[in-house]
């Protein structure tokens, strides 16, 4: 969730800094002088989307995958007895399906 937080908080920064200097540009070059601009913003913005990607899927030190990684921790005390009842459950759900 952190490495969420960053990247959004890069991705704000970026957005905001292209923004101002966007307006900059058009009133000091014009609608026609901009290029340059929009070439520098094309870049900015793949190097943050790049860079965002790459923390977001590298592995961490401690094992986890990024943010779609594990990464929750040892589990619950309840989680083996609450896998085997709805395991039973959908087994259940299957016979009753399958019979209909």
């Amino acid at each position: 969730m952190e490495r969420l937080r960053s990247l959004v908080a890069a991705g704000v920064l970026v957005t905001l800094v292209e923004a101002a200097v966007g307006v900059y540009a058009l009133v000091v070059l014009g609608p026609a002088e901009i290029a340059l601009y929009l070439l520098a913003c094309a870049i900015a913005t793949a190097v943050v989307v790049g860079v965002g990607a790459y923390l977001m899927l590298r592995r961490r030190p401690d094992g986890g995958g990024g943010a779609a990684g594990g990464g929750e921790g040892p589990q619950p005390p309840w989680w083996p007895r609450f896998e085997a009842e709805f395991r039973r459950y959908v087994r259940e759900r299957e016979r009753a399906r399958s019979t209909v």
